[in-house]
């Protein structure tokens, strides 16, 4: 799209002037450097595109002025102009004064085709005279790429402006045919204006120095695909690919599919990972232009990926490989694109094919956290620089990466987060912790060095404490499985809730430990209601079994104190007589490890009582019994005492009592 100017300025000193003598005598001194020739050029260029015939038909009109100023021995006149045009251009007609003259090549390179002019007439010194050249950049075919591109679906071609070096004047004007959407690629060639006849044009108007000027145009025009089926064998399965090349661009489509059926299954060997898409992909022929200017855009929604028809194999490779690699999976760009990068690249070694990656450092000119990268960085030289930075860095950053994990710790952690974007995108968090659970490696400094913002240093940081106190409390818990809380609140980075939840888990591990010595010295088993509380997240109940049960082994210790300090008098057997409390001991050491707390309560209460109130409940039985005797002795002695009584002072005592 750049012409080579240092070319054009060889080519267009114009022709060698002729120095005529003026008159027959002595030779007069040297003239000075004013009086050199020079021949100027101010030029009025129309190109015509002509989609239907391939190529662009070309005029230039020129003025040529010869500058040059006679001596007194000496006048300069010219006889031809030498013209540096774009190269491939063929089919040369010129014309001076509205007279055919003679035109030839006088040289071709692969940036310029130098055309000479012979005038019909030399052109003496101050005088000027008008030229036209005509000539046609046809479209060569081959390339992609190549630089003249007219057909029906697409127009490329280079602008050049045609006059002398410095000279102001010149100028330019495009037409393009109705139905293309023209879009100026290089130059200041004017906005696209649409004439009546629904023509498009664009004007640069008088130009200060036409070498100032090296344009592009490209226009497009929606028209009809061929779509070409490919069904591609990969990862035990198929791909189901639909290839949609412009009608007028065979090549293309031929190409892009023998690259195609190579680059597949060289990606799913480089990955590892299955292929997830089932729904046919498509592959769509287009212009940079309409794809924000980049080569090559997948996108998932639409199930298209729209490659751009200058786009090298590499960009192919890479845009596929985003069928394993999307914002579905990963939420960060930067881990997309550095996942991408990396199997762009190993499977270009497969395929023989360079893709290599610019390396860049978190020191670099322009560096930034990667986890700044935005999506849409806007345009100007910053936000060109910040993509060039992204795609490099992220590059790098998962080459480290996948050099500490190796192979298959990567495919590990990617089928890892394969699953678990099953409910959400995985994030940086989430990568770093997959990185540490599928594949024991630590890559915090490679966050600390690549990725994290200043705020997500303090994540960072809060991260290593949590983890650091975890296997701690791990070790603590001597076999239960700790709350879940703990984990969900670790997995979505909530560390201060993650910490209050650790704290609470630490206390009820120390009331169990506590418990578990008390248990021990009174010789009983403990329930698997404290584990099974602690182990169910809820922190209040666990606490509070801890506390209950703890509180139920006092109270058998304290029945067991009162049995062992119950005297063996008989007023305690007495006490005791109807009563079992070692029997209620027992059956509350079995209910307490069964796990029935209310009645190892219960019994233990029972038993302490029965225990500590055998003495004195002996004494009152016994007192009891003494004073029950006592009634029956006097009951016995007045019933004796009534029937040894005689009988005429019982009559008298029955008579008196009626």
């Amino acid at each position: 799209m750049t012409r080579a100017i240092a070319t054009r300025l060889a080519c267009l000193a114009a022709a060698a002037a002729v120095a005529v003598p003026l008159a027959v005598g002595p030779i007069a001194a040297a003239p000075v450097a004013a009086a050199g020739p020079r021949l100027d050029l101010v030029g009025t260029t129309r190109y015509l595109v002509q989609p239907q015939r391939h190529r662009v038909h070309v005029t230039v009109d020129l003025i040529a002025t010869n500058r040059s100023v006679e001596t007194i021995t000496t006048r300069y006149v010219y006889d031809h102009a030498n013209l540096a045009v774009l190269p491939g251009a063929v089919g040369f007609h010129a014309s001076n004064d509205g007279l055919k003259v003679p035109s030839s090549i006088a040289a071709r390179t692969p940036s310029s085709t130098l055309v000479a002019i012979r005038f019909a007439k030399r052109l003496g010194s101050g005088h000027s005279t008008t030229l036209r050249l005509t000539f046609d950049l046809p479209d060569p075919g081959g390339r992609p790429s190549r630089q003249v591109r007219v057909g029906p679906s697409l127009v490329a071609f280079p602008v050049w402006a045609f006059g002398s070096r410095g000279v102001a004047g010149s100028s330019v004007s495009v037409r393009v045919p109705a139905g293309y959407k023209v879009t100026v690629g290089a130059g200041k060639l004017g906005r696209p204006t649409i004439e009546a006849d629904g023509t498009t044009s664009l004007t640069t108007g008088s130009l200060a120095d036409p070498f100032a000027l090296s344009g592009y145009v490209l226009a497009d025009r929606a028209g009809a695909y061929a779509e070409t089926p490919l069904n591609i064998p990969v990862d035990g399965g198929t791909a189901h690919l639909v290839l949609r090349a412009w009608t007028d661009d065979p090549a293309w489509a031929r190409k892009t599919a023998t690259l195609l059926k190579r680059a597949i299954p060289a990606l799913s060997k480089s990955i590892g990972l299955p292929y997830r898409p089932t729904a046919p992909i498509a592959i769509e022929e287009t212009v940079a232009r309409s794809i924000d200017g980049l080569s090559g855009v997948y996108e998932p929604a639409a199930g298209t990926i729209r490659i751009a028809y200058t786009a090298p194999p590499s960009v192919v490779i890479r845009s596929v490989a985003h069928l394993w690699f999307d914002e579905a999976l990963f939420a960060d760009r930067w881990i997309v694109e550095g996942l991408v990068s990396q199997a762009t690249a190993e499977a270009a070694l497969r395929l023989d094919l360079r893709a290599d990656e610019p390396a860049s450092g978190p020191t670099a000119a322009g560096a930034f956290p990667l986890n700044a990268w935005v999506a849409d960085p806007g345009r100007g030289p910053e936000a060109e620089a910040s993509e060039a930075y992204g795609y490099a860095a992220s590059a790098e950053l998962v080459r480290l990466i996948a050099a500490r994990t190796g192979a298959d710790g990567l495919r590990a952690v990617l089928r890892a987060a394969i699953d678990r974007s099953a409910s959400q995108p995985v994030d940086w968090r989430g990568l770093l912790d997959l990185l540490e659970q599928q594949a024991g490696v630590d890559a915090t400094d490679l966050w600390r060095t690549w990725v994290a913002r200043p705020e997500d240093t303090a994540l960072l940081d809060a991260r290593a404490l949590a983890r650091f106190q975890d296997p701690e409390l791990v070790r603590d818990a001597n076999g239960w499985a700790l709350p879940p809380s703990i984990d969900a609140d670790l997995a979505a980075w909530r560390f201060d809730d993650a910490e209050a939840a650790m704290t609470k888990a630490r206390a009820i591990l120390d009331a169990r430990d506590e418990l578990a010595v008390a248990a021990a010295v009174a010789g009983l088993e403990l329930p698997p209601n404290l584990r099974a509380a602690f182990e169910d997240g809820d922190a209040e109940a666990a606490a509070a079994e801890a506390r209950i049960e703890r509180a139920i082994v006092d109270q058998i210790v304290a029945a067991e104190q009162a049995g062992a300090a119950t005297s063996s008098s008989p007023l305690v057997a007495v006490g005791l007589l109807g009563q079992e409390p070692m029997a209620q001991l027992a059956a509350a050491r079995s209910a307490f490890s069964a796990g029935d707390l209310s009645a190892a309560q219960a019994k233990a209460i029972g038993a302490r009582e029965a225990w500590a109130g055998a003495s004195d409940l002996g004494g009152l039985r016994l007192r009891a019994s003494i004073a029950l005797g006592l009634v029956a002795g006097l009951v016995a002695l007045l019933v004796s005492a009534r029937l040894r009584r005689p009988r005429r002072e019982r009559k008298w005592f029955e008579t008196g009592a009626r």
